[in-house]
């Protein structure tokens, strides 16, 4: 595990980017402001995990996490609007609805808010692990 997580962190990075890109760019989906938001805070992790990847650095942990942390704290107030009060939502200027519909499968679980929040709790919860289980061996 504690040489594999720097890849399990790239992939779980990748994966959500390469989808965010292609429901904005391909099935040109507007991304409303707590997705740009969310976007600021996730894209860089793909390249953050690459390059930890590429040095073999595992100190990934102390860069990667502020920034996780925050785009977390996004996922979970445009989860919370999505989901339980989607008329306290005030749309930028571009007229993008932050609780629009797009994407809706297994009975509403899968949504484009869920599939962020799942990527940055699956990327938090991995590096938390990693930081405590090898917090005796000094690794990180």
């Amino acid at each position: 595990m504690k040489e594999n997580f720097i890849v399990l962190g790239f992939f779980l990075s990748l994966i959500p980017t390469l989808f965010s890109l292609f429901y904005s760019e391909i099935l040109n989906y507007a991304p409303c402001l707590h997705c740009w938001v969310q976007r600021i805070f996730l894209f860089p992790q793909t390249f953050l995990f690459g390059v930890a990847w590429f040095r073999k650095d595992r100190n990934v942990f102390w860069y990667s996490m502020p920034l996780l942390l925050v785009g977390t704290l996004d996922a979970l107030y445009l989860n919370y609007i999505y989901y339980f009060d989607p008329n306290s939502s005030v749309c930028d200027a571009s007229g993008v609805s932050c609780v629009q519909r797009l994407v809706s499968e297994m009975g509403g679980y899968i949504s484009i808010p869920m599939l962020s929040l799942t990527s940055f709790i699956s990327l938090v919860t991995l590096l938390l692990v990693v930081y405590f289980y090898n917090k005796e061996n000094k690794i990180l």
